[in-house]
C-alpha cells in the first residue's frame, strides 16, 4: 500500500501507485493520479486533473495544478502532465493550463526546479531542464530540452528558450532566447555568446562547438541584417545540425516583431503552411494558430 501519513489529506478519488509516499499535511484531490516510487514530502498541495509519472520529488510547500494567474480565466478544466524523475524543491508552484489557449500545462522528465520557481499556464518545459531559485516564467513560457536559468531570471510570456541555452541570474527576458547561446544582462537581456561551458559538459564535440561558433560569429556579429543571414544561411548546404536548428530557431522568432515565435502563433500571425515548422520542438503549437481570435470570438470579444 502507499505510505500516506494519517495527517494528509488525500481524496479517495484520487490514484496513487502503491509505493508512493505522501507526507503530513500534503492535499490531493480528487483528479489526481501519481505514479510509482514518488516521494511528497509534507504540506505539498495537488490539484486540479494532474497526472504525474514516476520517481518524482516535491518538498514543502510545492503546489501543482492551481488554477491559472490570468484575469480572462474562466472556471475551464486546467490540465497539468509531469514526466518521471524530476525534483521540485521548495515552495515551487506549477499552474495548469487556460482555457483560452490548451488548457495544459506539460513537464518533461529529469527536471530539477528550484525553491520558489513558478511554472505558468499553458507552459511546455522539456526533459533535463535545471530552473535556480526564484525564477518566474511568463505564461505560455517553451524551454527546449536541456535549458538552464539561473537565479531571479523573470521572463515576458510567450518566451522560448532554445536548447542548451544558459540564462544568467537576475535577467529580463523579452525575447526568444537562442538555442546554445549564452543569454545575461539587465533589461533587456542581450545574446553573449555561445554556451560553451555547457556544451562541453554535454560532450559536443569540438568539431560541433567549433561549427556553433563560427555561425555564431557570423549571426551576431557581423553587422549584417540578421534576416538577410538567416536567409543567406538557408541557401547553403549546411552540415552541422546544431546550427540547422539555430538557423531555423531564429527564422521562427523572426516571425514576432519582437522576436517572440509563440506569441506569433497566438495572434494568427504564422499559417501551418508557412516554411517554420521544420525543427520546431513544441508539440502543440500548430493546433493553435490563431488561438487569441478564436478565444475572443467564444467570449464575446472579451480582451485577452
Amino acid at each position: 500500500m502507499s505510505k500516506i501519513s494519517p495527517l494528509a489529506c488525500v481524496d479517495p478519488a484520487a490514484q496513487i501507485a502503491d509505493d508512493t509516499s505522501i507526507g503530513p499535511f500534503c492535499v490531493i484531490g480528487p483528479q489526481v493520479r501519481i505514479g510509482p516510487r514518488c516521494v511528497l514530502h509534507n504540506n505539498v498541495t495537488i490539484c486540479g486533473d494532474v497526472v504525474i509519472g514516476a520517481d518524482n520529488q516535491f518538498f514543502a510547500n510545492v503546489v501543482v495544478g492551481a488554477p491559472p494567474q490570468d484575469l480572462t480565466y474562466h472556471n475551464g478544466l486546467c490540465k497539468v502532465r509531469i514526466g518521471d524523475s524530476n525534483i521540485f524543491r521548495e515552495s515551487v508552484t506549477i499552474n495548469g493550463g487556460s482555457d483560452k489557449f490548451c488548457n495544459l500545462t506539460q513537464i518533461g522528465n529529469n527536471g530539477l526546479f528550484m525553491i520558489n520557481a513558478h511554472i505558468p499556464h499553458d507552459s511546455y518545459i522539456s526533459d533535463n531542464c535545471l530552473i535556480v531559485n526564484a525564477t518566474n516564467l511568463g505564461g505560455h513560457a517553451h524551454l527546449e530540452s536541456n535549458t538552464c536559468l539561473s537565479g531571479i531570471v523573470g521572463s515576458h510570456p510567450f518566451v522560448t528558450f532554445g536548447r542548451y541555452c544558459y540564462v544568467g541570474g537576475v535577467s529580463a527576458v523579452t525575447r526568444d532566447v537562442p538555442p546554445f547561446t549564452v543569454m545575461a544582462g539587465g533589461y533587456p537581456c542581450k545574446v553573449r555568446c555561445i554556451n560553451e561551458v555547457g556544451l562541453r559538459q554535454a560532450d559536443f564535440s569540438e568539431e560541433n562547438i567549433k561549427a556553433l561558433k563560427r555561425a555564431f560569429r557570423r549571426l551576431f556579429r557581423s553587422g549584417v541584417p540578421k534576416k538577410q543571414l538567416v536567409d543567406e544561411f538557408e541557401t547553403e548546404a549546411i552540415h552541422d545540425e546544431n546550427v540547422l536548428h539555430l538557423v531555423r530557431s531564429l527564422r521562427r522568432s523572426a516571425c514576432h516583431q519582437h522576436n517572440r515565435f509563440l506569441e506569433a502563433v497566438y495572434l494568427g500571425q504564422v499559417s501551418r503552411d508557412d516554411n517554420i515548422w521544420e525543427g520546431c520542438e513544441h508539440p502543440w503549437a500548430p493546433s493553435l494558430i490563431g488561438a487569441k481570435a478564436a478565444w475572443q470570438l467564444n467570449n464575446q470579444g472579451e480582451k485577452a
